[in-house]
Parts: structure tokens; sequence; C-alpha cells
């Protein structure tokens, strides 16, 4: 509504110039003050409207000196008499065009002021519960959001905290609800944070894929076992939606005999 009370003003103080300026040629005098800003594009309008129609003025000394004959000039005048009427005229017009211009358009930013203040319930949105809001884009002032889309979400301090991983479809088939994660915050050193451990609570039982890069995962939904992570020195640092995280998923464990001879090739799983 705000942006529309802007253009609304605009509009008006154009109408009221341009009626100016038809003021201003009608009594062919120049009622705006060069170098006022709210004047200087109505004044140089009137300016060069006028230069139009210097341009027709008839030099009767001039015609004399190259031979025309009374008739002759009196035949000049006259033509460039209808040239200065055409101007006129074409100029009045074209100012009018303009005010109705703007009176169309404040016609109908007041339709829309109307709409909004009759129906300003129906621009509220209500969230049905308190909580911390997170933004899903970043909205400006008058920017137009699509009826029923989706503009934020609530995380309510009940809420249990869930964090979505992806896995690549080879290692999908190596992991079970249940399993233990460990989970690095992504910007902090592990060496100084180190990690919070978690559980696998969710599978994904088909595989999604990446329109833009095509590719494919699985997504796996973990639950932390704690909402922050201390450093050594006692720094806590509390987990927020939107934190890119490091998930390590625990499936297997193996010996370091075994894992030698895995590596070796002479054992396998």
């Amino acid at each position: 509504a705000k942006q529309l009370e802007g253009k609304k003003e605009l509009y008006i103080e154009s109408i009221k110039q341009y009626k100016r300026l038809v003021e201003s040629i009608k009594d062919d005098v120049n009622y705006f003050v060069e170098g006022e800003e709210k004047d200087n594009l109505y004044y140089f309008q009137f300016e060069d409207y006028k230069s139009k129609i210097a341009q027709q003025k008839v030099d009767v000394g001039s015609y004399k000196s190259y031979g025309y004959t009374d008739a002759q000039i009196e035949s000049e005048i006259e033509k460039n008499q209808s040239k200065i009427t055409e101007i006129y005229y074409s100029t009045l017009k074209s100012v009018e065009d303009s005010i109705q211009q703007y009176q169309n358009e404040l016609t109908n930013i007041e339709i829309q002021l109307e709409a909004v203040g009759n129906g300003q319930e129906e621009y509220q949105v209500q969230a049905n519960a308190t909580g911390k809001i997170h933004m899903m884009a970043e909205y400006k002032e008058g920017m137009v959001a699509q009826a029923g889309s989706a503009i934020a979400n609530i995380a309510s301090q009940h809420d249990e905290y869930k964090i979505q991983a992806y896995v690549d479809s080879n290692s999908i088939a190596r992991i079970s609800m249940g399993d233990k994660v460990n989970i690095a915050v992504s910007g902090l050193a592990q060496t100084v944070y180190g990690t919070i451990s978690g559980e696998v609570v969710r599978m994904d039982s088909d595989i999604t894929t990446d329109n833009e890069n095509g590719n494919s995962f699985f997504k796996v939904d973990i639950v932390p076992d704690n909402t922050y992570i201390i450093s050594k020195k006692g720094y806590k640092v509390n987990l927020s939606n939107g934190m890119p995280v490091e998930a390590r998923i625990q499936y297997d464990q193996v010996t370091y005999f075994d894992y030698v001879m895995e590596s070796l090739g002479i054992l396998t799983r």
C-alpha cells in the first residue's frame, strides 16, 4: 500500500504540472522556473514548443531582398501561420493526452488501494504456531508473493531438530535405520569443536535426481543427540535452521587386520 500511495502522489503531481503546461501554451507564458527540480521537465517542454514556433516566423525583409512580391510574401506568411497553428494544437493535444494517461493510471491506483483497504485481511499472513521464523527467500518491501506459496517456516522451541543428508546411490544399501552418525558443523574446525553424535531416523525409499547437474541421491533424516556443539575452550555454538553440516554415517565396523586384508584384496565382505 505504501508503494501505491507513492505512485498516487507522483501521478497527482504530474497531472497538476501538465495542466499548468497547458496554461503556459495557451497564455504564451512559461509559468515554470528553470532550475527547480519539479519544474525543469515542463520548463524545457515549453521552451522546445516556443523554439518550434520561432522557426516558423516570416522575415519579410529577407523575402523582399530575394525579390518576392507582396502577394508572394503574403502567401508565405499564410503558410507559416498555418504551420504555427498546427504546432500549437498538436502540442496541446500531446500534453492533454499525457494528462489523460496519468488520470487513467491514477484511477487504477485508487482501485488497487481500495481493494487493499477492503481486503486487508486477505493480504496478511498468520502463523498457526509460535517460534522462530526463517524466511525461505530474501523478500523486500513492494515485492509480490504468489497466492498460496510458502514464504517462511517456523521452528518451534519444542520441535525436534533434524538434519537432511544426501547419500549417493552406491552407499545407500549399507545404511540402516538407527545407524550412528558423527556430525561436523561446516565452518567450525573439527579439531577444536569435535562432532555431534546422532542417529538415522528415516530413509527415502526412492532415489532423487538433481535436475541441474543430474546427480542422483537418497535423502536420509538424522536426529542429533544435542542441538549445540562446544569447543575445547567452552565456546558454545547452537545449531540453527539452514546451517550446513557434514554427516558421517557409521554403517559398519572393521578391525585393523580386516582393513589391511581388504586393502590387499585378500578379504572381501
